[in-house]
């Protein structure tokens, strides 16, 4: 025989689990979203009122936060990095970068005011890989062992004729 007391109440305990369960998770969105902001904070120098969307990265591989500045009102969906050997990225202010967008700087990215770049667009101001195989392939087996070099000993122009 069914008991609709005991029903009832193995209701209520998965309800009261399901919303322990959906709260912890937006905690668990809350602390992604301020971790990630702080790695915007540490990494670049952005006016106070940037909104940084939780799925926007930022790689700062030269460690130095003036190397990435954003101008205020903007919006950042996708990836800021500027490469160890150098690079600088400019964000003019009320700008929005679309997500999944990769702005990749070696030498300079400048972006003035009041530009939206859509999603999934990639800008780079370097080629970054020569077009000899074998100093092409030493430098994808030092990228991969140790990361992005700090300096650029992969000269694009090396060896052309």
């Amino acid at each position: 025989m069914i008991n609709k007391a005991r029903i009832k109440s193995l209701l209520l305990i998965i309800i009261s689990g399901i919303k322990i369960f959906k709260y912890l998770k937006s905690i668990i969105k809350y602390i992604n979203q301020i971790e990630n902001y702080s790695r915007f904070t540490e990494n670049t120098t952005m006016h106070p009122s940037v909104q940084i969307f939780s799925e926007a990265k930022v790689e700062n591989s030269a460690k130095n936060p003036e190397l990435i500045l954003i101008g205020k009102n903007s919006a950042i969906r996708g990836q800021l990095f500027v490469f160890g050997h150098g690079g600088k990225i400019q964000i003019g202010e009320s700008c929005y970068i679309g997500e999944l967008t990769r702005i990749w700087s070696a030498d300079s990215i400048k972006i003035g005011n009041r530009v939206m770049i859509s999603h999934n667009v990639n800008i780079h101001d370097t080629n970054s890989h020569s077009i000899n195989p074998t100093l092409r392939h030493q430098h994808f087996c030092q990228i991969m062992l140790s990361g992005h070099p700090n300096e650029n000993n992969f000269d694009i122009n090396q060896n052309l004729f």
